[in-house]
C-alpha cells in the first residue's frame, strides 16, 4: 500500500538519520515527505523503527495510509521527480 510519509524533526542529526533510513524504503517527494510501497507487516517495523530514532517529545511523524482509489486521485504541481521515471512538469488547474 502506497504509504506517505511526513516529519518535522528538531535535531539534524536525527533528521539525517530518519531521512537515511527513509531512502532505503522509499522514494523523497519533497525536503521531509517521503512516498513508500509498503505492505502492513513492512509499515509496522518501519513505523517500530522511527519510533526509536526520534525523539517523542520533540518530533513528530506522520503516516498516511492511500488505498489504490486515494493513490491515483493524488496529483503535483511542478517538477516531477525524475526516479519514478517521468520527466517534466505537471501543473494542474
Amino acid at each position: 500500500m502506497l504509504t506517505v510519509i511526513a516529519y518535522d524533526v528538531t535535531n539534524d542529526r536525527r533528521r539525517t538519520r530518519i531521512s537515511n533510513f527513509l531512502e532505503d524504503y522509499g522514494t523523497r517527494v519533497n525536503y521531509s515527505v517521503f512516498e513508500c510501497e509498503l505492505e502492513r507487516e513492512e509499515f509496522e517495523q518501519v513505523q517500530a523503527q522511527l519510533t526509536d530514532l526520534i525523539d517523542t517529545h520533540k518530533d513528530r511523524i506522520v503516516f498516511y495510509r492511500l488505498c489504490e482509489g486515494c493513490r491515483v486521485r493524488r496529483s503535483a504541481i511542478g517538477v516531477v521527480q525524475e526516479d519514478k521515471g517521468e520527466k517534466g512538469v505537471v501543473v494542474i488547474g
